[in-house]
């Protein structure tokens, strides 16, 4: 596939909490993936202060990696949330002279190979603010995810389209691409430092009018372990699209 923005430089964020098995088999796959290592210019992954071995797990894994020298690790020195430790990679990247970060979350429910993908779609469309993996487009794939989980995510999902007017077919997978060269420290300070970050970035692009794109991916329900409450997440994802749409953030 041609590369119509050789010029971009891609830095993958992968955020860890209570991971270290799954962080493990995430770091071999990029390490082993030569064709995605050869389009992205550096690997950031962020252990938020887990109580685990996760951080030593990572560190363990990248120093065997043969791809060791694009590999960074960081460990915050105390649990900043998912938002935060986002932040703290988008501004890493900002300051690093990186234009693109592509999220991947350590918990290993993602696929590599849709990385590689998703990255060579927003490099033929330079023109997108953002790429967001779907996990409920007809093209996606769920494996062993519950029906009850997919059902409560629709309804969400429907509930954004309808006060946004934009087509919203996921809130939050794992697997994200933005363009960070906009976002200025003032907008991020004012998203979630907890999972309801990728909400409030999400309601961004849509009241900014970015342009962004919805591109379909697998994702599979292994041996990770929950940090969250579904009935928690869907409804305080609610909540902050109605304050959205009342104007109150």
């Amino acid at each position: 596939m041609p590369d119509t923005n050789a010029t971009e430089r891609i830095l993958v964020f992968v955020p860890a909490y209570r991971c270290a098995t799954q962080v493990r088999r995430v770091i071999r796959q990029l390490d082993a993936d030569a064709d995605l290592m050869a389009v992205v210019d550096g690997v950031l992954l962020v252990d938020n202060c887990s109580p685990d071995d996760t951080f030593p797990a990572l560190e363990a894994e990248i120093s065997s990696s043969v791809h060791r020298d694009k590999f960074v690790a960081l460990r915050n020195v105390s649990n900043l949330g998912l938002g935060g430790s986002h932040k703290i990679a988008f501004r890493y990247a900002r300051k690093r002279g990186f234009h693109t970060v592509a999220v991947l979350h350590g918990d290993d429910q993602a696929k590599t190979t849709d990385l590689l993908t998703l990255i060579h779609f927003a490099k033929v469309n330079p023109h997108l603010d953002a790429v967001l993996g779907s996990r409920f487009l007809p093209a996606s794939q769920l494996v062993r995810y519950s029906t009850i989980r997919t059902l409560g995510n629709w309804a969400l999902n429907l509930a954004y389209s309808a006060l946004t007017a934009r087509w919203i077919s996921d809130l939050g997978a794992g697997l994200n691409l933005y363009r960070v060269t906009k976002l200025t420290d003032s907008t991020l300070d004012g998203f979630s430092d907890s999972y309801l970050f990728t909400m409030d970035h999400l309601l961004h692009l849509v009241r900014a009018g970015a342009q962004f794109s919805f591109f379909p991916i697998t994702w599979r329900h292994q041996d990770e372990v929950s940090n969250i409450r579904s009935v928690e997440v869907a409804l305080k994802a609610l909540l902050v699209l109605l304050r959205w749409r009342l104007g109150l953030r």
